[in-house]
């Protein structure tokens, strides 16, 4: 049997998007992130903590200097301040307990059996229309968007 192929021609948009999938693609796992802008981050402090840098705070009018994280006050500043610094960052509780959750359907295949059936069902020219509703209603749930909304088709 022969299977009757026709290669669409990509237009530039869709090769500029392709070309940033497979970059993105080639990023290293969210945890290798952060602990690379960690070291970023503290090699920097370093840095400027060794060359007593120091910066007027523009509201306050108040000298601030750099903690080097490589000092022993740098690191009990660090120890003493991490639960605080997750904690005062109100959006993260939700971003968690959004992300484990979509990780649990996602790794039980329910996110890809609902997706399928839902958008099985939607004629291809309203599926824009799906997505930017879906991303709309995603504003709802406040700074955990980001976690719901579907990803492409390709």
């Amino acid at each position: 049997m022969s299977e009757n192929t026709t290669t669409k021609k990509k237009s530039g948009l869709d090769k500029v998007l392709d070309a940033i999938e497979r970059g993105a693609n080639k990023l290293p796992t969210p945890f290798t992130l952060f602990c690379i802008l960690f070291a970023a981050t503290a090699i920097i402090s370093l840095i400027l903590g060794l060359t007593n840098v120091e910066m007027v705070h523009p509201s306050t009018g108040d000298v601030v200097t750099v903690n080097n994280f490589f000092t022993r006050d740098g690191v009990v500043w660090f120890v003493t301040k991490m639960v605080t610094n997750f904690t005062g960052y109100a959006p993260l509780g939700l971003v968690l307990v959004m992300t484990v959750g979509i990780g649990m359907l996602e790794q039980t295949g329910m996110v890809n059996v609902l997706l399928k059936t839902v958008m099985s069902k939607v004629p291809p020219v309203l599926v824009p229309l799906g997505c930017a509703f879906i991303g709309i209603c995603g504003n709802l749930f406040s700074d955990s968007c980001a976690v719901i909304i579907p990803p492409s088709p390709h």
